[in-house]
């Protein structure tokens, strides 16, 4: 019987043996062997030596041998594994519900020695009615539970039903502290300067006395780090996404003029979003635009054309050595476009975008719209290079421009940044459930923040009411009260930021004060 013959014979028993991956596995190192003894003849045919090829071939079958070795180690793993007919998750499931057991049983009822139980029922604790309560309702999505103690229960607890929801109780708590730094900072830059004691003042006013503002005023070095870092200047987006630079500008400057229509303020809003840079529009397209109001809507193309006056004036302003494009977002240029020809790539764009929100508006029109939403997104990102990040983007401005549409109240985009984030929360990876992860994370804080952190709730009704007396002209809708999910799914990627880059050791706890802001 020739070799062939042999081989096909071992991978026939080893499928009849209900083994399948381990003659797939067995079938790919044969394959391994081959193109390696493959490349060793070619190289002789082509007149190589073996001294050429020793190095090279030492080094494959060095990593052939010890890939084999992991593989069979693995593979020995998932068969003690089935040999016990529990998984790793169901083993520690199981020896949870065992100590649990053990404490319900009274002083009498302990288990004798032997193998035999005493006859009498077990008692049931309060402390398993009140768990199984906190299941129970939970997934109702019941959205106020006052009797469950949250502190004798942990998320895994109340995440059994689908393993790939279950929370990692310190990345949870972690990032609900991060929350709050987001607000005091929010206060204390932008909604009244400098005054960070005032909103330390109303946390003792208005939270428990056991809850004061002693681990935020701790966190202030690691804020500074996050402000030099991953959320340098215009990169930072407060807890408020209204109030941040970019957002700021466009209600204070553009969404409050009067000698524009509605079609072309928000042409301009989204024509913003192909730079996102302020001080270039505050001195070269604004002054542009005021001459001839219609212009974005008539003819974007001819306002920012080569050789134009806007597109002079571009020209000149990256030649003193200013940016023409924010370095939040990638704006993909094409391949070669460096110097004038990147400026142009930036002027048309501005055009493009313009374009792009001219075409938009009639869909704000529609009344009772309740897929407003995907049609949005589909409409931006028929714009080459507009992916779903930056269709993110114009939805959020357009969600805040207009908050009566409720574009973003039942559901926002996940962008990669808040995916990312993801991966602290949840215990396991799934890169294929962004938006029900959202909506899991947003149903689970809604029903246990009051416990996981009681200073959330007044402090962040404290801002908004601050922030709507602070900017009259943004719709207090669009400064909310309340946890929302467009808000959670923004802050997830500034939390990312912040985990990722500043506190990667998770030191984000009470420590005494240092001496700066």
């Amino acid at each position: 019987m020739s070799r062939k013959r042999e081989l096909a014979d071992e991978d026939t028993t080893l499928f009849q043996q209900n083994n399948p991956k381990r003659a797939k596995s067995a079938a790919f190192y044969r394959y391994e062997k081959y193109k390696l003894a493959q490349t060793v003849r070619e190289f002789y045919e082509f007149g190589g030596k073996y001294t050429d090829l020793k190095y090279d071939i030492e080094h494959k079958y060095l990593h052939y041998e010890s890939t084999k070795k992991t593989r069979l180690d693995q593979q020995k793993s998932i068969g003690a594994r089935k040999m016990n007919k529990l998984s790793p998750r169901a083993e520690r499931a199981a020896k949870r519900a065992a100590f649990r057991s053990s404490l319900t049983l009274s002083k009498e009822d302990k288990v004798p020695e032997g193998n035999s139980l005493p006859n009498k029922k077990k008692s049931v604790s309060l402390v398993s009615i009140e768990k199984a309560g906190a299941v129970e309702e939970f997934k109702n999505n019941t959205k106020t539970l006052q009797d469950i103690d949250v502190s004798e229960s942990s998320s895994s607890d109340i995440e059994d039903v689908d393993k790939d929801f279950a929370l990692n109780d310190a990345e949870v708590r972690h990032m609900l502290q991060f929350y709050l730094c987001q607000m005091r900072w929010q206060y204390g830059l932008i909604v009244n300067p400098g005054q960070f004691k005032k909103f330390d003042d109303e946390i003792k006013r208005r939270c428990p006395p056991n809850e004061q503002s002693q681990d935020l005023e701790s966190c202030q070095e690691l804020m500074h780090l996050f402000f030099k870092g991953p959320a340098r200047g215009e990169r930072w987006v407060p807890w408020h996404c209204a109030t941040c630079e970019q957002e700021l500008f466009l209600f204070q400057e553009v969404r409050t003029r009067q000698d524009f229509s509605e079609e072309a303020l928000f042409a301009m809003s989204t024509a913003f979003s192909a730079s996102r840079v302020v001080p270039m529009w505050r001195q070269i397209i604004l002054p542009a635009l005021a001459k001839d109001p219609q212009a974005i809507i008539n003819d974007p193309f001819a306002l920012f054309q080569p050789g134009g006056p806007v597109h002079k004036q571009m020209v000149n302003w990256r030649a003193q050595g200013n940016i023409l494009h924010t370095t939040s977002y990638n704006p993909y240029p094409p391949l070669g476009a460096k110097g004038d020809k990147f400026t142009d790539y930036i002027a048309k764009r501005h055009a493009e975008y313009a374009d792009l929100g001219k075409r938009a508006f009639p869909l704000l029109q529609q009344q009772n719209n309740q897929t407003l939403m995907q049609q949005l997104d589909t409409h931006f990102q028929t714009l080459h290079k507009v992916g779903p990040t930056m269709s993110k983007v114009l939805l959020v401005t357009t969600h805040l421009w207009y908050p009566q549409l409720e574009i973003l109240d039942q559901g926002c985009l996940v962008g990669d940044g808040a995916a990312l984030a993801f991966d602290f929360l949840y215990k396991k990876k799934n890169t294929h459930a962004k938006t029900k992860r959202l909506h899991h994370l947003f149903n689970y804080l809604e029903s246990f923040i009051d416990r996981l952190e009681p200073r959330f709730k007044p402090m962040l009704q404290f801002l908004s009411h601050e922030s709507r007396l602070k900017f009259p002209e943004i719709p207090s809708k669009s400064l909310p009260d309340i946890l929302t999910i467009y808000d959670l799914q923004v802050q997830l990627c500034e939390w990312r930021k912040f985990r990722k880059n500043v506190d990667k050791r998770m030191t984000l706890t009470k420590r005494s004060p240092p001496t700066f802001i």
